[in-house]
């Protein structure tokens, strides 16, 4: 199901039921809301006020962005897809054998996805043609969202990446105790990333140079992310533990036990919201 809630109080203001469950992350534009249907290999846009269905675009399963009234979107067999956000009218379409990752960003006019053919690529495409700019070969797969700042792009496989955003060079890379490395966040020249080695690092985002490394007490697997926001570092674990630190010197801040294991976080207007398999939706705020 989709729902939507009063952002200040938690109240249920629509609901909606659909098939094709589970849907990807969501993404919220312009007054409508993009979610693609996994079983159902669709992408549908629904009124965010209201929740009605405005159209649905068969392909894609991986989560969507939306920039400059393009939906971008990959699904979990081959395809990358470039839809009309207020139509739904597809306007070109990529493709890689091995499939593509949960997640892609869109930056400086360019598409950057991880891919899991045999030799685990990162992929770089125009953003208004769907035309390959680059490809980088890695040593797994890159099934984690990548993050963009400094001209360098930051994917997380089983080593963590930098790549130069224009030619696609590996810049540097990094290894973590885990074979899994989840989504990345940059902020002020600093790359944040969790692993599954039950750590959150901390990298210089120009040289790869570790700041510091501070536990997790759980797995950070390659679908959830590392979020960074005025200064706090946030990051869930699949052992139902929620974590903030602090941006500049790795001290844990607060830990919160949810009832199941975090899934999803993300920081609007100084709240955070987290989802937890525990069913719930979970709102905190930090003191001013």
């Amino acid at each position: 199901g989709l729902y939507a809630f009063d952002a200040g109080t938690g109240e249920a203001l629509w609901m909606r039921r659909e098939g094709g469950q589970p849907p990807s992350d969501l993404a919220v534009a312009d007054g409508k809301l993009y979610v693609s249907f996994l079983t159902d290999h669709a992408l549908r846009a629904f009124d965010a006020s209201t929740g009605d269905l405005l159209w649905e675009a068969p392909g894609p399963t991986g989560a969507p962005t939306v920039v400059d009234g393009v939906v971008y979107a990959a699904d979990n067999l081959n395809s990358l897809w470039a839809i009309d956000a207020q139509t739904g009218r597809k306007l070109w379409a990529a493709h890689s054998p091995g499939g593509y990752g949960f997640g892609l960003a869109v930056a400086n006019g360019k598409v950057y996805v991880g891919g899991d053919e045999d030799d685990s690529p990162v992929f770089a495409y125009e953003a208004s043609t769907g035309a390959l700019v680059w490809r980088t070969r890695t040593s797994g797969e890159n099934d984690s969202t990548p993050a963009v700042g400094n001209g360098m792009v930051y994917v997380g496989s089983d080593t963590f990446y930098a790549f130069a955003a224009r030619t696609g060079r590996i810049r540097w890379s990094a290894d973590t105790g885990g074979g899994e490395v989840a989504s990345a966040a940059v902020a002020n020249g600093v790359v944040y990333v969790g692993s599954s080695d039950s750590n959150v690092y901390s990298f210089d985002a120009l040289t790869g140079e570790q700041l510091w490394v501070a536990s997790t007490q759980g797995a950070v697997t390659d679908s959830q992310a590392t979020i960074v926001a005025n200064g706090v570092v946030y990051v869930g674990t699949g052992d139902d533990v929620e974590h903030a630190f602090d941006a500049v010197t790795g001290e844990r801040l607060w830990p919160y036990q949810t009832g199941g294991g975090v899934f999803k976080q993300s920081v609007v207007n100084g709240t955070l919201y987290v989802t937890s398999f525990d069913t719930h939706l979970y709102a905190f705020r930090l003191p001013s």
